[in-house]
Formats: structure tokens, sequence, C-alpha cells
């Protein structure tokens, strides 16, 4: 739903930015799966399963991507610890493995099992996750491969799947939830995640953004699409995991060091970009324009000389902060705010 949400015609019109898969084999199975949904069919599950796609990120009126993510989907089984076979220990420690060498990782809570249980499957889920992190973490160990970790996931985004079955609910209710009854677990799990390469609190981010997904809706069993085109956050994933940690970094660095911090990220993050200190002034402004009540008319107007200038890095995320300053966003993503405005 991910991949054929932003191909749609709709998205590419509203945002100017649409997701092209660098294989075509898995593009086309992905939007098969996707329009499946789109006829109130439930695709095949990929139980035990993990795939890793690339995805190219295509801005209107520039010829080449902008960016590639990279999304690996870490199958639900494999945290429950159900293994079919050594090959499949090995694949979950080397996904594990470049899980925490990302920028951004998706903690998904199962709504149906939430709604049905309320904090304390929560309670579990994160409490399961840190065990599973030690555990993974001590194989490693033994097998000498503790060193591969480059870095930890900046930004830990914890999602509610199958949020349409909490139809009132919204991602700042979603956080309240988890910050006064699994509080405790929360500490403990981003503490564990600390320690796995030993950094500071201030480099992990749990417990900062929510985020509400659900790729149609469906009926109260979850087994039947009642209405194919009400989704929620599908729309927002790939402006979150662009936006969020330039984010943090602004938020979190001496206004002094903002450009000299956020350089080496997005050069790093984006390879296929080359910005200089004023694109990067300009993805600044743009991004700190989420704290701002005027921010329509400051966006059009960074938007207009991003594109005249073909800075395609400024252009690109001030198409994804448009994204998140959206109706739609505003219910269904909480994270961060900033609080002050940098003078570059």
């Amino acid at each position: 739903s991910f991949y054929g949400h932003h191909q749609s015609q709709d998205f590419r019109q509203s945002n100017r930015y649409s997701l092209s898969a660098a294989n075509d084999d898995q593009g086309a199975r992905l939007l098969s799966a996707y329009f499946k949904i789109r006829k109130c069919e439930l695709p095949h599950g990929t139980r035990f399963n993990y795939h890793e796609y690339d995805f190219h990120l295509m801005l209107e009126g520039f010829l080449n991507p902008a960016a590639t993510v990279r999304w690996y989907d870490y199958p639900g089984e494999w945290l429950e610890g159900a293994l079919q076979s050594q090959a499949d220990e090995k694949k979950r420690l080397d996904l594990f493995v470049k899980l925490m060498n990302s920028d951004v990782a998706l903690l998904l809570i199962d709504g149906s099992l939430f709604k049905q249980d309320g904090s304390d499957y929560i309670r579990w889920l994160f409490d399961t996750f840190k065990n599973q992190i030690i555990n993974l973490r001590l194989k490693l160990s033994e097998n000498h491969n503790a060193d591969k970790f480059k870095k930890i996931p900046s930004i830990w985004v914890i999602a509610l799947s199958k949020a349409d079955l909490l139809p009132d609910y919204t991602a700042e209710l979603f956080k309240e939830e988890i910050m006064t009854s699994a509080v405790e677990q929360l500490i403990d799990l981003r503490r564990c995640i600390k320690e796995l390469l030993q950094l500071k609190n201030s480099e992990v981010s749990l417990g900062e953004e929510f985020l509400l997904l659900s790729s149609a809706n469906f009926d109260a069993t979850g087994t039947r699409v009642v209405d194919p085109k009400r989704t929620m956050g599908i729309g927002l994933i790939s402006a979150i995991v662009s936006v969020a940690p330039i984010k943090h970094i602004i938020s979190r660095s001496p206004i002094g060091k903002a450009l000299r911090t956020i350089g080496p990220f997005v050069k790093i993050a984006f390879d296929t970009w080359k910005p200089k200190n004023r694109e990067l002034a300009s993805v600044v402004s743009a991004v700190e324009q989420l704290s701002s009540q005027a921010a329509v008319d400051s966006l059009a107007e960074l938007d207009y000389r991003a594109r005249k200038r073909k800075e395609i890095v400024a252009a690109s995320l001030i198409a994804m902060v448009k994204v998140l300053q959206s109706q739609n966003a505003i219910r269904e993503y909480h994270g961060i705010r900033l609080e002050r405005h940098a003078k570059l």
C-alpha cells in the first residue's frame, strides 16, 4: 500500500513527488498487492519472509531521482521468536544489523491487538522487543559480528497499524496512552537501544514521534476491506523519514552549528545530493516551518526559490514539509515541535 499510494495520480498531483521502484519486478508485485486492496481484496501474507526494497524519490520538475529510500520489512513473527530454521536465524541476525544501521525505524503496534488487550499489549511488545535486542546482541557477540553496527536509527517512530479500528483516535491520544501506561517499558527499551552502541540519550529518539497507519478501512475483524480509499498515515511515511531526522538535529543543535550538523547527514542519507550552504539554509528554513502558524505563504516562497535555483534538496524537503502540514497529518502524526527559529 505504501508504494502504490505514492504512485497514485492523486498523490503525485497533490504533493509534486512520487516513488519509483528501483527493481521493476518488485514494483510490479507491490502494485499488484495495492490494486487488490483497491478492489477490496486482501493480498497474500508474507509470514516469515522479509524483503528489501529500494525506492527512488522522484520530484516534479527534476529528471534525476532526488534520493533513494531503502525499506527493510521485518517479519512480526520474528519478534515473537517464531523461527522455522537455522537459515531464518541467520536472516534475522543480518536484518537486525541492517535495521540498527538505518536512519529511521518504524516500530509497529498492532491496532487489533491493542484494541483487544489495551496497554497490556503495548507493555508486552516493548519488553519483548527489548529482550530480543539483548538476545540478538549476545548472538552477534558470539559470532564476532557486534562491530558491524555503524550507527543507530536516529529516529524510532512508534506507529499504530490497523488504526482504522479506532476511528476516533489521534496520534496525540496514542502518545498519551503510551506515556501514561507504558512509560517505564519505553524508558527501558530506549536505554537498551542506547547501550547497544554506547550512545548518549539525546542520540536515541524513542517516544517523540507517533504515527497512525492503515492501508484501508476494514471491518471489525480486520479481515475484510470495507473502503479501500480510506487510508491513514501511508502518505506521510516518506515525508517523516526524510524530515524527522533533520528536525531533530535542528532541535538539539546550537544555532551556529545547524548547517555543519545537517550537511553531513544530508550528504550521507541522500547520496545523489550535493547541497551548498545556501541550499542547506533553505532546508533548515523549510523544516522550521513545521512550527510556524503562517507556514503556507513561507513555504510557497521557499519552494519558488528552490525550484528556480534547481535546488533539489530544498525543493524535495519543502514538498515533504507541506505534506506534514496537511489536515490529515495533524491527526495522524505527532512529533516533536521546534520551539525556536534559527537565523541562518
